[in-house]
């Protein structure tokens, strides 16, 4: 079953529509159906990436006195917030403090991700910016 919708869009969204139809021979139908196809799958596939560190890996066996803890934590994570909106701008970040170190996409430890996530965390953590 078909439905009408009526929108009024920008003069420049017209003309991106347009240059669809001339360029790739699609019709307005054809246009709003692939966009809204193409959001939907997008919206409802973002990638939900959770990190959990223990604070007795984060400083091993450091001495507490070298180093400010509350601050470096905060910078710890902040550095991880930075480093992955830089490689995953759309993915929903939770960084929490925990007993274990692990990592998870989608709720998933296997992922296709991971690995590469894993690595992001261990360079975060070797660049040793985030220590006060």
């Amino acid at each position: 079953m078909r439905t009408q919708i009526s929108t009024n869009v920008s003069s420049r969204t017209r003309a991106q529509a347009d240059a669809l139809i001339q360029e790739h021979g699609y019709s307005l139908r054809d246009v709003v159906t692939i966009a809204i196809d193409r959001l939907y799958r997008e919206e409802s596939q973002k990638m939900h990436i959770k990190i959990e560190y223990s604070i007795a890996s984060l400083f091993g066996t450091a001495d507490s006195e070298e180093y400010d803890e509350a601050a470096s934590i905060v910078n710890w994570e902040q550095a991880l917030v930075n480093a992955f909106y830089d490689e995953y701008p759309a993915a929903e970040l939770e960084v929490v403090q925990g007993i274990t170190d692990r990592h998870s996409v989608n709720g998933q430890t296997d992922h296709d991700e991971c690995a590469y996530i894993g690595d992001l965390i261990n360079k975060v953590w070797s660049s040793w910016d985030w220590i006060e």
